[in-house]
């Protein structure tokens, strides 16, 4: 009863965290949503290994420490820590008598704030991976533009000149029209030599009218569909290269908005009633095995006495 009395409520003190996530491909994946992969920063397994390895023997002497020099003893926290089935969460509990509650809540926040800070640093290295990425995707989206309008401008340019050459081709079709005419009518007015120069200047022009129909034909059916189409083709690469640019922005930026850090999702919290040791259990359990400790002893020393009492009739007899 005397050990029953001394023994102290046992609380449990639990915290809970959840790793953080990003999409950045190499991470421990957790969840598939729709083209994306959401990941963790580190696999539950590592995190527990780091945990019991690393941080937690960090904290449970640095306490020991603390505890001895402010108390005169040192004491040696115990921290568990879990992974609850069929999650991605990890636990931490220990179990402790009340008084110890301010020590074991602090020791909890300090395992977690170590973790906090190693996931951050990583993290923050895989954000400015991501934004390196996304500003080399946004400078290639404005040269791609910029190519694009370059392009679209060299089209219009080919119209431009489609149209002039047409011009051309009409005012020539006219003096051309206006050449034959004067060259039939000088071969009926041919009396001397001057007429025949004439008619061979009339020949030359015509000539030359010809020519230059045949460069600007050629120009209209040849050379221009011919750069027209190349255009063409370099706005639809354009137009994929710029698809594909910004199918990598959206990405990028969907990578961002969803680095969520490593945090808790249940603080460090005391259970509200006792989870083992109570005095009063010990104290009926005391009683209870005391009294049939009693009936024992008794029934063995009646089995005693009268074992004697038969004993000494039998010498008698």
């Amino acid at each position: 009863t005397l050990y029953a009395l001394m023994q102290e409520h046992q609380y449990e003190y639990v915290t809970l965290l959840e790793i953080g996530t990003t999409v950045e491909s190499g991470a421990t994946v957790v969840v598939v949503n729709d083209e994306h992969d959401y990941r963790l920063i580190e696999a539950p397994a590592n995190v527990k290994g780091r945990l019991e390895n690393a941080y937690v023997p960090m904290v449970v002497q640095s306490y020991r420490d603390r505890l001895a020099t402010a108390e005169g003893t040192a004491q040696l926290l115990k921290i568990d820590v879990s992974i609850p089935r069929d999650t991605d969460l990890i636990m931490l509990r220990s179990k402790a008598p009340i008084k110890m509650a301010e020590h074991y809540l602090q020791a909890h926040q300090e395992v977690v704030k170590l973790l906090q800070q190693d996931h951050q640093r990583e993290s923050m290295l895989l954000k400015r991976r991501v934004e390196r990425e996304l500003d080399r995707a946004k400078m290639e989206v404005d040269r791609l533009q910029d190519q694009r309008n370059e392009l679209k401008a060299e089209l219009e340019q080919i119209k431009i000149q489609e149209k002039l050459l047409q011009d051309q081709l009409k005012e020539l079709q006219e003096a051309i029209a206006d050449a034959r005419e004067r060259r039939t009518k000088a071969l009926t007015e041919i009396h001397d030599a001057n007429d025949g120069i004439l008619m061979m200047m009339v020949e030359n022009e015509l000539q030359r009218y010809l020519e230059r129909v045949n460069r600007i034909e050629e120009r209209l059916q040849i050379e221009l569909p011919k750069n027209r189409l190349r255009l063409e083709n370099q706005l639809k690469q354009n137009q994929r290269q710029l698809e594909i640019q910004n199918k990598l922005i959206e990405d990028y930026q969907l990578r961002l908005d969803n680095f969520r850090d490593t945090q808790m999702i249940l603080p460090p919290h005391q259970s509200a009633e006792p989870v083992s040791g109570g005095k009063m259990i010990i104290i009926a359990l005391s009683v209870v095995l005391g009294g049939m400790l009693g009936l024992i002893s008794t029934f063995i020393n009646e089995f005693r006495r009268r074992f004697r009492m038969a004993l000494q009739e039998s010498s008698k007899s």
